[in-house]
């Protein structure tokens, strides 16, 4: 492509990024491969609160060429992303903790990048459960 002036250029080559990220974004990495799959409740902790967002599809992708895991959520039948983020070895990110009031459930706290903006979250896990 030829543009007229360079800012064209830039401001093209910004766009065609953001749609680039958003597309992957939308249907995925190609790059990755699932290797666990397992249906699932999510809750977030919001405002001192456990807040269910519903059961749905739980994965976690491994990406062929860096190693890196993902964790996914969507929503059962809507499939809108819930949660999303890296799995990390780090002391405060990811360290699975079981739930106090039930052995079915899992606690962590991950930076979510499911939303426009990435945030740290605390997230819990039930598995199992009826379908819908």
């Amino acid at each position: 492509l030829k543009f007229d002036t360079p800012s064209d250029a830039v401001v093209f080559r910004a766009a065609f990024l953001q749609a680039k990220d958003l597309t992957a974004q939308a249907e995925g990495f190609p790059d990755e491969h699932e290797f666990y799959e397992q249906r699932g409740m999510l809750c977030r902790l919001e405002d001192d609160q456990w807040c269910s967002h519903g059961w749905g599809e739980v994965k976690l992708m491994r990406h062929a060429r860096t190693g890196v895991s993902r964790f996914l959520f969507r929503k059962e039948k809507t499939k809108e992303l819930i949660a999303c983020h890296q799995v990390l070895d780090h002391p405060e990110l990811c360290k699975l903790r079981p739930n106090v009031a039930t052995d079915d459930c899992w606690t962590w706290t991950a930076h979510d990048t499911s939303r426009l903006e990435p945030r740290k979250e605390r997230v819990a896990l039930k598995f199992g459960g009826p379908k819908a």
